[in-house]
């Protein structure tokens, strides 16, 4: 019966050693998941800090800003300054929502351009956005 017992005692002292050794491979293991989340968490911070940096940039050199709109809805508006020149705070808007089916649609437009509907088939047909904010911004130009 000692011979059993010690046997248990063995086994109990064996199992114990490997399930400390094991957790110890997970501590490891966490430690550099850890300090790898750390270094995507600061170039993830970094990339945003690079990209709030030239969206001020834009900002400053196109009058032009960058927003979100209310949250759960695609697109991107585009707001413009510094096209009424006894005005120059004044704010030019639109937005412009991109569909599943890559192609766009404008929600809003304030003031509304003439012949916006026409400049919304071209950028659908050519998917030049940059080109259809140039022929935005020079429509509020004359629109004001």
């Amino acid at each position: 019966a000692g011979k059993e017992v010690n046997r248990k005692v063995n086994l109990t002292a064996k199992s114990a050693q490997e399930v400390s050794e094991a957790a110890d491979e997970k501590q490891a293991e966490l430690k550099t998941l850890v300090a790898a989340m750390s270094v995507k968490g600061d170039i993830v911070e970094e990339q945003r800090v690079k990209l709030t940096a030239e969206l001020v940039r834009w900002k400053k050199l196109l009058d032009l800003e960058l927003v979100n709109p209310v949250m759960g809805q695609g697109g991107i508006i585009f707001v413009f300054t510094n096209i009424d020149k006894e005005n120059p705070e004044r704010q030019f808007s639109c937005e412009v929502a991109g569909l599943e089916n890559r192609t766009y649609m404008v929600a809003n437009c304030l003031p509304m351009v003439p012949g916006l509907e026409s400049m919304v088939e071209i950028l659908n047909r050519t998917n030049d956005l940059s080109g259809f904010v140039v022929n935005l911004r020079k429509k509020f130009g004359s629109a004001k």
